[in-house]
């Protein structure tokens, strides 16, 4: 399964995404109560559960990356919502990966910006800037039918349907659930900028939104800056300093191709640890 997502993941037919979310969301539930569902992954030295290593595995370094990533995370999620629904809260959590739920919180708002409208904000999730699809329980049936569309044409709608779900919303202020600055940089700071879905006018903006209005006022304890620029510095500096090493290990020991630091959004997250600097010295 890795290797179809991690090679041949922009192929597959829109039955293969079916077939393999479903897949995915129940080895994920049997491997939280079960050491063997284990692999050794070849983006990350530990043996991992079964869905992190396929988290790992799931890119987002080019347009291609991001538009599977969306697919299949989507359908893996809505999947997740769908078949935890009868459950209690706690048991429905189970049926949720947690890695494929924070990509879908990196890409959705990347690809999508009118779904940054309704992203969370610093004291919780605001309130959608578009009618919500209903309660936990209600249009599941509507939720799983827009999914299971995933052509060019309707993965848009799709996404922002999920994203707007309540169920979804309430998953997204869970802390287990929850994307930190510095995961988000470090997914951000591997994209190739010749290859990325969004022009450089519109990834600088993003990243600017993403930094400013996202991450310096969520608090410390969820993963954020807390309001103070400061942090914000630091774990741009830290996530630069980390993502060096990192990439050439795994240049090193994965047998695939993978990015390197030439091409990626590392000029573009330097300009935007300049912009905050002179603004914390002025």
């Amino acid at each position: 399964m890795e290797s179809s997502f991690s090679l041949r993941g922009s192929s597959l037919a829109d039955i293969h995404v079916l077939g393999l979310s479903a897949l995915v969301v129940h080895l994920h539930a049997s491997s939280l109560h079960s050491h063997l569902l284990q692999v050794v992954s070849a983006v990350q030295p530990e043996p991992v559960l079964l869905t992190d290593g396929l988290s790992a595995a799931l890119l987002c370094t080019t347009q291609t990356d991001m538009l599977f990533c969306v697919r299949i995370c989507m359908t893996v999620i809505c999947y997740g919502i769908c078949r935890g629904d009868s459950l209690s809260r706690q048991e429905q959590q189970d049926y949720i990966p947690t890695g494929l739920f924070k990509k879908l919180l990196y890409i959705v708002p990347r690809l999508l910006p009118e779904a940054r409208r309704s992203l969370l904000s610093a004291k919780g999730l605001e309130t959608p800037a578009l009618p919500d699809v209903g309660c936990p329980g209600q249009n599941l049936p509507g939720l799983w039918g827009s999914a299971v569309d995933t052509s060019t044409t309707a993965w848009r709608k799709s996404a922002l349907q999920l994203w707007r779900h309540s169920t979804f919303q309430q998953l997204a202020q869970l802390p287990q659930h929850q994307l930190t600055f510095s995961e988000w940089l470090a997914i951000e700071l591997r994209v190739q900028r010749n290859e990325d879905v969004l022009p450089d006018a519109d990834r600088q903006e993003y990243q600017q939104w993403s930094c400013l209005e996202v991450y310096l006022p969520r608090p410390v304890e969820r993963g954020g800056c807390g309001g103070d620029l400061r942090t914000l510095c630091t774990h741009i500096l830290n996530g630069i300093m980390d993502q060096q090493p990192l990439i050439t290990s795994k240049n090193e020991k994965s047998a695939g191709p993978r990015p390197s630091d030439t091409g990626t959004c590392l000029p573009d997250i330097l300009s935007r640890l300049q912009h905050n600097a002179i603004a914390l010295l002025a």
